[in-house]
């Protein structure tokens, strides 16, 4: 994200999402300080590999906000790793 308004969370989150036998994991909606926000477009989806993990990234928003959020499949953690309010 390369909004001014961006704030680097990296919090832990409850997701819900998809996992597919064949294909990419799709967060659907997630809470963060007891509020829901459902993910309306995944714009960029990457993958880090830290040590032996490969850590995913999914640049989101909701229509009036951009997220980043990480999964750690070998921990099955979500993280808000930063947010940004949109114009």
């Amino acid at each position: 994200m390369t909004s001014m308004n961006t704030k680097t969370v990296q919090a832990p989150i409850d997701v819900l999402a998809g996992f597919q036998s064949a294909g990419p994991t799709i967060p659907y909606k997630f809470r963060w300080n007891d509020r829901y926000y459902k993910i309306k477009n995944i714009t960029l989806v990457t993958s880090k590999e830290i040590g032996n993990e490969k850590l995913f990234y999914f640049s989101a928003t909701d229509g009036a906000n951009a997220f980043t959020l990480s999964f750690h499949p070998h921990t099955l953690l979500w993280k808000l790793e930063d947010f940004s309010p949109e114009a």
